[in-house]
């Protein structure tokens, strides 16, 4: 009886220490090691990506494409064509800016640069992480999301969900100030994800603002790893 007693109690310890809570450090390293590991992720020198992109809002429906370039930590640019509405916008690592048909050309400041600034980074996450490391991030223990572990980044309550079965993420939220609906969020959902050279990348992103006011479906149908980039893209466009 004893035996068993003993037999008992060991099998219940391993089972405490299986069923040990997540951690940061071990959330974003699985997360690592889900996106293709260390070692893919360090090879990327620059990443190009295009495909369609579909909004819908108060304002009605519009189809386009759009283009995605970014020098990973370095620099960023962005390109919409909807038609109706052409926009691009760069960061140079220094100088961030903006241009569309209905605004003109617009040097960026503030929650807007640090926006440019984000879109060099192929993942947030790992970025940073390795930067500040587990104190970057707050692990959100009453998000009510059974299948994700919640990351947060306390200064600006960004919320990063991470599947738990799978390592990758699912999505994330951010506060969002809009000039027509004021102070509001912003929710992104990233679809099935793909392995490019090892990296896995979403081959989807739904962003969508306020209570559906306003929805962005970007698909992406071409993707280029470490491809030539000329630093002329990323810079501000003479007048």
């Amino acid at each position: 009886m004893k035996r068993i007693i003993a037999v008992c109690l060991s099998l219940g310890l391993m089972a405490g220490v299986a069923m040990a809570a997540p951690t940061v450090d071990s959330i974003v390293k699985d997360h690592l090691k889900a996106i293709g590991g260390k070692e893919a992720y360090a090879k990327l020198s620059s990443l190009k990506r295009s495909g369609t992109v579909k909004l819908s809002g108060m304002f009605g429906e519009f189809s386009g494409t759009f283009e995605e370039v970014m020098l990973p930590g370095k620099k960023s640019y962005a390109n919409m064509d909807l038609g109706v509405f052409l926009e691009t916008s760069a960061w140079n690592g220094t100088v961030g800016w903006k241009n569309n048909n209905m605004e003109g050309m617009k040097d960026l400041a503030g929650e807007e640069l640090e926006d440019l600034r984000s879109r060099s980074s192929i993942d947030s996450i790992v970025d940073l992480f390795e930067k500040d490391g587990a104190a970057a991030f707050k692990l959100v223990e009453d998000a009510g999301d059974a299948e994700h572990d919640v990351l947060s980044i306390p200064r600006n309550d960004i919320r990063f969900y991470i599947n738990k079965k799978t390592g990758l993420l699912g999505s994330l939220t951010a506060k969002y100030t809009d000039p027509q609906m004021g102070d509001t969020t912003m929710k992104v959902t990233f679809g099935e994800y793909e392995a490019f050279s090892g990296v896995q990348l979403p081959k989807s992103r739904k962003v969508v603002i306020g209570a559906d006011q306003l929805m962005l479906e970007f698909v992406f149908d071409k993707t280029e790893l470490n491809a030539a980039v000329e630093d002329t893209l990323f810079e501000k466009p003479a007048a």
